[in-house]
């Protein structure tokens, strides 16, 4: 398995000569209110980040979303802010598609999800939730769809996440699943500079002193 340095830890790969590039598949998605269908003015926000396997079956992902709450820990308070639904759909930016893979409502990974409250903000307080697990083949008979038959979507920004919550049910926040290798410039003198994309390490460790659970 291969992680993610907290939000924003895709980097840049140095230039390297085309001889030698070779494509690390991995894919992000930065989520916010404005990209909703009908757009929200949550201020809710969330970076999620994914790794395609060698045989182009399975999909990890790394979610972490700031500024609303599942499982009503971090704002005991506040039931409208409470995440019901993190969904992957098949459509273009600015239209909606068909669910395909369901993180929570409905949970389509029960084999890998695995959830923990982390405080990513540098306060005092934990103030965000990760969501980690895959998407592969374990998946299909509980109704994922197969994630080899969404390829072509995937490496076309044609997939989008969605995080929905009680107060905004159609969906708070929302982002396009990027391929970063599409808006890299040709090379000029023989190098490719690759950006966004990473030296895969191992899954981040989960934040010591923070509260997790796994299915």
């Amino acid at each position: 398995m291969c992680g993610f340095a907290r939000f924003g830890a895709v980097g840049l790969i140095v230039a390297l000569s085309a001889a030698q590039a070779e494509a690390v598949l991995m894919f992000y998605a930065d989520l916010d209110g404005s990209q909703v269908l009908v757009p929200t003015t949550s201020p809710a926000l969330g970076r999620m980040e994914f790794v395609l396997n060698d045989a182009k079956d399975a999909l990890s992902y790394d979610l972490l979303v700031t500024g609303l709450d599942f499982g009503n820990v971090l704002t005991p308070g506040d039931g409208d802010d409470e995440i019901v639904g993190i969904h992957i759909h098949d459509a273009p930016p600015g239209a909606v598609g068909p669910l395909l893979f369901g993180i929570i409502g409905p949970e389509h990974d029960a084999d890998d999800f695995g959830f923990a409250y982390e405080d990513a903000v540098g306060g005092p307080e934990l103030d965000s939730i990760r969501f980690t697990g895959v998407w592969d083949a374990a998946d299909i008979p509980i109704l994922a769809e197969p994630l080899p038959d969404h390829l072509d979507a995937l490496f076309s920004n044609a997939l989008y996440v969605q995080v929905h919550t009680v107060r905004e049910a159609p969906g708070e926040i929302r982002g396009v699943i990027v391929n970063p290798l599409l808006s890299v410039p040709e090379p000029a003198t023989g190098l490719c500079l690759w950006g966004a994309v990473v030296v895969v390490c191992g899954w981040r460790r989960r934040a010591s002193g923070g509260y997790s659970g796994v299915n």
